[in-house]
């Protein structure tokens, strides 16, 4: 695969919620531009900080004092939805390994799960999925790579995910912003369990903007999304 250009973030707020001081000054430093940064140093910190100050950015670390981040972002996903945010990105970053640790972070609520130590690479290219998608270089020349126990389960994930968009250009046809946000949502988090990131990125973004009620350009997202689907280079990795 051809090595990928650093992304250009837009302006953002981040919140960085690990115990350990030192990964949060790594952290904000791995970040491009200049974020505006809050830290927590424990789960339940971590949601005062998001209630009083909705971040665009969560970067949080799973084995937390007083509230581990499994719990923490169950409840931040909660109050978005209570009071009618636009959900922030939320990573998790734990040292813990797994596809079984990944499936309870996306199914608790987070975007992404990210393995520690992160490289600088991986965390930018990550935040530019999620936060700024189309500045880098990947789309329909991006190669994914599929665990070989899903390689017998590609086909009709794939072929399902395309009546899945299909749908969800209706709905944004329509004008249904809870419907397309729920679609979107879906989709997302079955991308990201397959490793299309990509497409996860541009799903979470179509999430977002959803929640919003900003659906203007999203028929266009969902096209390219369609078109990715169909010319994506695809490993199998063993």
């Amino acid at each position: 695969m051809e090595r990928l250009n650093r992304p250009t973030l837009p302006s953002i707020s981040v919140l960085l919620a690990d115990d350990d001081a030192l990964t949060r000054q790594l952290l904000g430093r791995l970040i491009p531009g200049a974020p505006r940064l809050a830290e927590a140093a424990d789960g339940y910190a971590a949601i005062e900080k998001f209630t009083s100050d909705p971040p665009d950015l969560v970067l949080m670390d799973l084995d937390m004092p007083v509230m581990s981040g499994l719990e923490a972002v169950r409840k931040m996903r909660a109050w978005e939805r209570e009071a009618g945010r636009a959900p922030s990105a939320i990573v998790a970053l734990s040292s813990f390994a797994g596809d079984d640790v990944r499936a309870k972070c996306l199914a608790a609520g987070f975007d992404r799960y990210l393995e520690k130590p992160v490289s600088p690479d991986v965390l930018l290219r990550t935040l530019s999925e999620l936060l700024a998608p189309g500045a880098a270089p990947l789309g329909t020349a991006d190669l994914v790579s599929v665990r070989s126990m899903l390689k017998n389960a590609l086909p009709g994930f794939l072929d399902s995910r395309r009546g899945l968009l299909e749908q969800l250009e209706r709905e944004l046809a329509a004008g249904k912003a809870a419907p397309a946000r729920a679609l979107a949502h879906k989709l997302a988090g079955s991308f990201a369990l397959y490793g299309f990131h990509w497409a996860a990125g541009r799903c979470k973004m179509i999430e977002r903007r959803a929640a919003a009620c900003a659906l203007e350009g999203l028929a266009t997202e969902v096209a390219e999304l369609l078109r990715h689907l169909d010319t994506v280079r695809v490993e199998i990795a063993e």
